[in-house]
């Protein structure tokens, strides 16, 4: 196993909590180290070049939700996993947070005929919907997928003003 952060001092963290030998602040070091497969938990915007490069070296790629930040960019990377046969998967990390695998317990199998679920910021920190749309609503609509199964309708109801998003 090998950890790659941009900060030194998360590197670090993540050594000393999971024992781990392998890490490096340089990207280049973790393709270098010639993984299998590499996981990509980093801000969207970069998953498209990391994700990119991986494939193109013939590595299986695992990208956290959102895949990219366009169709376009997602189409690409699946086009290069195609080209060099490898695997490109995407998924949701969150749906296996402690808190998120308890609720599911508790839940269990029981099906929902209506959910309602909010997620609450202290403030709005995304710049735009776009952002916010893709990198937050999809949480709380996968969770809630996770915990209540598929949805046949899904609405929700918001203010939003010149930057920010209110009751989203």
């Amino acid at each position: 196993m090998f950890i790659h952060s941009r900060t030194p001092e998360r590197v670090q963290q993540i050594q000393n909590k999971y024992h781990i030998q392998n890490a490096s602040c340089s990207f280049d070091d973790v393709l270098n180290w010639q993984p299998n497969v590499v996981f990509i938990l980093t801000p969207p915007a970069l998953h498209a070049p990391m994700a990119e490069r991986v494939l193109s070296m013939g590595v299986d790629v695992f990208l956290e939700n959102p895949a990219t930040t366009s169709a376009e960019e997602t189409l690409r990377l699946a086009e290069v996993a195609e080209q060099n046969q490898r695997v490109l998967m995407v998924g949701m990390n969150r749906r296996f947070a402690p808190i998120n695998v308890q609720a599911k317990k508790m839940w269990g199998e029981r099906c929902a005929s209506l959910a309602y679920f909010e997620k609450h910021r202290a403030k709005p920190f995304h710049p735009n919907l776009f952002v916010h749309v893709n990198e937050e609503w999809i949480h709380t609509i996968d969770l809630m997928r996770f915990l209540c199964g598929e949805a046949r309708a899904i609405e929700t109801i918001f203010k939003a003003d010149n930057r920010f998003l209110h009751n989203a």
